[in-house]
């Protein structure tokens, strides 16, 4: 079986390439033409891929890569926007052309990652390009099951590590507002034996799926959680939604009570979606990993490097 992987040096494409190259898969990992692709082909090589550099604004470079392919896993795009890059650039152009790739090179299956929330009545920037996203994926005539993640996390995901290098150091952690808006962490070793089964054709085809963990929590719960795996007790420091959002819309280096969200991602935070995890257990007949242990697990290697 061969696979070919749109956002393969992200953090859940590279989990995702080494479980399917373990699980002997043929894994096409596309990879754009930066300063670091030499770098980022190497990683590639080792967990097993086939690396190719593809222009994604053009679909016959990508369709170059998805020779004689089965399924393209599609988890490329971004999550906040600048004058630098935008959501119709990065989401739905980018979309639109590798579905186009898709056609060209007689892929018939796709498995994309939209965002859990996303749906026609919503009015959120990254939504809607998401949910654009899914309708072009819909519309195209190729098979696809749909993703709507919630935070994915395990070692080394830039969201936990950010709160992990913060309470290590006793840091405060900033709170925007109450933290008491809703999460629902999901662990990438589940996510990746997820998608290992939908591209054997598992969960069947032409379905849409919440990619939840087992257990809703509060922010400043899987915050609490966390400290408790390193047996630290966090330090919060509250900070209104009205400055949190203004501290956003500041250049990155210049934000002072909010220094890791953008406008967009904090926006996502607070949205408060959840769902609920028995429709994806049955549909890929496994158990979702505990909240508990997907902390315990993260803490202990985070530790380990520190």
């Amino acid at each position: 079986m061969k696979v070919a992987i749109a956002g393969s040096t992200g953090f859940i494409g590279r989990n995702t390439v080494a479980k399917f190259a373990k699980e002997g898969i043929e894994v096409h990992a596309l990879l754009r033409n930066t300063s670091e692709v030499e770098q980022k082909r190497k990683v590639l090589e080792n967990l097993g891929a086939k690396p190719f550099i593809v222009d994604y604004s053009t679909p016959s470079s990508v369709a170059h890569a998805l020779s004689e392919v089965d399924v393209l896993l599609h988890v490329a795009g971004a999550s906040s926007q600048s004058v630098h890059t935008n959501f119709e650039e990065s989401n739905v152009l980018l979309t639109k052309n590798v579905v186009t790739a898709c056609l060209l090179a007689n892929v018939k299956k796709i498995v994309y990652n939209s965002g859990l929330g996303v749906n026609q009545e919503t009015t959120q920037c990254y939504f809607i390009s998401k949910y654009r996203c899914e309708i072009i994926i819909k519309q195209s005539g190729l098979e696809y099951v749909i993703f709507r993640p919630s935070y994915i996390v395990g070692v080394g995901d830039e969201f936990s590590e950010y709160l992990l290098q913060n309470i290590l150091g006793d840091k405060p952690i900033p709170i925007f507002g109450s933290g008491e808006y809703r999460i629902q962490p999901v662990f990438v070793d589940d996510v990746t034996e997820i998608y290992l089964r939908c591209v054997k054709g598992v969960a069947g085809w032409n379905k849409t799926f919440d990619l939840v963990g087992a257990k809703i929590v509060s922010f400043k719960d899987y915050i609490t959680l966390l400290a408790s795996a390193l047996h630290k007790k966090p330090v919060f420091s509250y900070v209104s939604l009205e400055e949190a959002l203004r501290d956003a819309m500041r250049p990155s280096s210049e934000r002072k009570t909010n220094p890791y969200m953008s406008v967009d991602e904090l926006d996502v935070l607070i949205s408060d979606f959840v769902s609920d995890a028995t429709p994806l257990e049955r549909a890929f007949g496994l158990k979702l990993t505990p909240l508990e242990e997907i902390v315990k697990r993260i803490a202990y290697h985070f530790s380990k490097r520190s």
